[in-house]
């Protein structure tokens, strides 16, 4: 990541406008200008997280970004720590966390346990137009918080890149959707990586979509999404 300060423009400007204004912070419109009140956003982010409060979006302040853009955090129990204590300290679930530590007894947790939590915010963003860089981070962001999920690489591109995929299911009956191969992969890369994350948390959810009971669905089928 580059650093960023006031006057500064481009794609991670829109990346940190876009998550300050998803946490709470009002960074103005995501036009991926680095204006005043982006500059005044980032200077309380950093307040609030002990950070220098200089309104420069460097490697320290990334750092922290990071984890937020990822989606998830891992955190070490502590002697007198319970799941609800974790979880209002994350502005996240019980259950958000019970789903990304799969096998883990909410009742029992022990001292020096590493569990991932996750955030209290979605991992996919619209408002951002993709980079190899973001969807990288956001399949990992959403296998750490679904880990029934499966991810990998079906090959590499003319340029030695990854080609990941997710499959959503298990089931025998498959399909394949690849976001990226006529042009237009600002608008379908986002909306296939949204899909995947909504698939996810339904089925966490134990809901349904468009009056499909996901888990069930989940078993039937095995949908393999290509998103780059």
């Amino acid at each position: 990541m580059q650093t960023i300060s006031l006057g500064s423009t481009g794609p991670d400007v829109r990346l940190v406008q876009s998550l300050l204004n998803r946490i709470g912070y009002n960074a103005g419109p995501v036009d991926g200008i680095f204006g005043t009140r982006t500059y005044q956003a980032v200077t309380a982010f950093q307040a609030n997280n002990s950070l220098a409060a200089d309104g420069i979006v460097g490697p320290a302040t990334w750092a922290v970004l990071d984890r937020l853009l990822r989606g998830y955090d891992t955190y070490t129990v502590r002697l007198g720590d319970t799941l609800y204590r974790i979880a209002r300290a994350y502005y996240t679930t019980v259950d958000a966390i019970i789903t990304a530590n799969p096998g883990i007894d909410p009742d029992m947790i022990r001292v020096g346990q590493r569990l991932v939590i996750p955030y209290g915010i979605d991992v996919v963003t619209l408002d951002v137009a993709p980079t190899y860089e973001i969807v990288q981070r956001q399949i990992q962001g959403l296998k750490a918080r679904y880990p029934f999920l499966e991810t990998g690489s079906i090959g590499k591109s003319v340029m030695g890149r990854e080609l990941y995929y997710i499959r959503l299911g298990t089931g025998s009956r498959e399909v394949s959707y690849n976001a990226s191969h006529h042009a237009n992969e600002s608008i379908t890369t986002p909306v296939l990586m949204k899909f995947a994350e909504n698939y996810a948390k339904t089925y966490a959810a134990g809901g349904s979509i468009q009056g499909y009971n996901i888990r069930e669905l989940f078993n039937l089928t095995s949908i393999y999404l290509i998103p780059l």
